[in-house]
């Protein structure tokens, strides 16, 4: 009968399983029983399913969650790396020794320091834009700048991303105009 050979077909192809054999006569005494116990399998198997999927997005988010640590490690690692350098070349730039720069010192620096230059030129800073990179070094408009200036302006410089330089960029704008405006006022 067409009864008999869909519940062979729910049994066969969808449960796959023996149990099947328990319910059968039931199923074909009452038949309205098949939904109860299709009900009870497809519960099961969503269970199942969502316990497996609960597995897989942990394990996914773990990863993520080391890949991120992983990354950290590795930017504090370059930070410390630019800062073990940065010293030495503050230092050469520093040819009076006074522990702080001069316009002309990092201007004779540009000019005698290949790496220096090499590093602004990764920068797309050339001679004439090195005295705007200046100012904007010297946080407090004295014409010096010390080594924690120095240091912070060339580590920002190369481990920011160009779109977080930009919005340096547009923030420092904004604060020109505003000091302009308030001058022309």
């Amino acid at each position: 009968s067409v009864h008999r050979s869909l519940l062979f077909f729910v049994e066969s192809a969808i449960i796959a399983d023996s149990w099947s054999s328990c319910i059968t006569p039931l199923i074909l005494e009452h038949w309205y029983f098949a939904f109860l116990f299709l009900g009870a399998f497809f519960v099961v198997q969503l269970g199942l399913m969502n316990l497996i999927l609960s597995i897989v997005v942990d394990e996914a988010n773990k990863s993520h969650e080391r890949a991120y640590e992983d990354r950290m490690i590795e930017i504090q690692a370059i930070e410390q790396e630019q800062m073990a350098w940065l010293g030495p070349m503050f230092q050469d730039i520093d040819v009076d020794g006074s522990g702080t720069l001069t316009t002309d010192e990092i201007l004779d620096a540009y000019d005698r320091d290949p790496k220096l230059r090499q590093v602004l030129t990764l920068l797309r800073v050339d001679r004439d834009g090195l005295l705007a990179l200046f100012r904007m070094m010297d946080d407090n408009g004295d014409g010096i700048i010390g080594y924690e200036e120095f240091a912070k302006c060339m580590k920002d410089a190369q481990m920011q991303d160009i779109r977080v330089q930009m919005m340096g960029l547009k923030l420092q704008m904004n604060a020109v105009k505003l000091c302009l405006d308030e001058r022309a006022a």
